[in-house]
């Protein structure tokens, strides 16, 4: 009997963490290594930010908190989803996470049985298809083309839905393409899910604001279920990143409009580089920190060559 469970033998490595450690091993060698595999910002965190944590440290704020998070937090959440989007959430509909990965992983763990189905437009984060099937569940992938943005739409929908469809997961802006749905778009795909409504719609808005850990709101009997799943893993939320949370969320915000200047100065250099390069072109993003180059001129000039030999 193998000590290791079999259920991993149809999950793969992160593929951005094998990147950034093989990027990490070859600079330890000694080499120049640009690492462009983890979408990690190089800004310091604001200083305010930094100056809450430690002042959770200095005041005594350092043991167990609830499974969910601390109320100030949630309740910090909750008005920013008022706020910024008209969301309407109970503290208790509210739970945070280590990050958003660990959210998404427990929202999964916690309402899907064995054999259903999460539909996945791709190009995709990575990790979406693999803690599916750690939560034993199966990944519909569904392709969506440059000419439609890399975003989903209504007939692929349409096609990809099964009595077994669990959840529709959707990210925008999307990680890697960037791609950002419009009003209209989801609009569309509303359409479809009206005729299917047994179907979620999980959404990963990890790239709206850049914060420090992550949190979900969702329907109570959810959240629940995701707080218990938290409870018997990772218990909570270090109790200093809650506090440094709160600040970023409840104080000022000046710092995330010279993070986005600085992004899009950044997009528009290397889209400007990569449509320079022979062989491959890019599109703009709408959102994110990405850009996908499509590389089919490298293909087709490859082709050439061997023909040619």
């Amino acid at each position: 009997m193998s000590l290791v469970s079999e259920r991993l033998n149809v999950v793969r490595p992160s593929q951005t963490k094998v990147m950034a450690a093989r990027a990490a091993e070859l600079r330890d060698q000694g080499a120049d290594v640009i690492a462009l595999s983890q979408g990690e910002p190089d800004f310091d965190t604001p200083s305010a930010i930094c100056e809450a944590g430690i002042r959770a440290i200095r005041d005594g704020k350092t043991r167990y908190t609830a499974v969910a998070g601390i109320k100030p937090l949630r309740a910090a959440i909750g008005e920013s989803l008022r706020r910024d989007h008209g969301l309407d959430y109970g503290i208790d509909q509210i739970t945070v996470g280590c990050g958003a990965k660990q959210v998404v992983f427990n929202a999964l763990f916690a309402s899907l049985d064995p054999g259903d189905e999460v539909v996945i437009p791709t190009p995709c984060w990575v990790s979406y298809p693999d803690m599916v099937v750690l939560a034993a569940g199966k990944p519909v992938l569904v392709a969506c083309s440059e000419l439609d943005g890399f975003k989903l739409r209504p007939r692929a929908l349409e096609k990809a839905i099964t009595p077994r469809t669990k959840w529709l997961m959707l990210n925008s802006p999307c990680n890697p393409t960037g791609a950002v749905y419009s009003r209209g778009d989801l609009l569309a795909l509303a359409g479809v899910l009206r005729e299917h409504a047994y179907v979620h719609v999980l959404s990963d808005d990890v790239y709206e604001k850049l914060i420090r850990v992550g949190y979900g709101a969702g329907p109570l009997a959810l959240i629940k279920a995701m707080n218990l799943i938290q409870g018997q893993t990772s218990s909570h939320t270090s109790s200093i990143s809650q506090h440094a949370a709160l600040e970023a969320l409840s104080g000022r915000r000046d710092h995330i409009k010279e993070f986005v200047r600085a992004f899009l100065e950044r997009r528009d250099l290397v889209v400007a580089k990569l449509n320079q390069a022979k062989g491959l072109a890019c599109h703009v993003p709408d959102g994110a920190s990405y850009v996908s180059p499509l590389a089919r001129g490298l293909s087709a000039s490859a082709q050439a060559d061997r023909n040619r030999q």
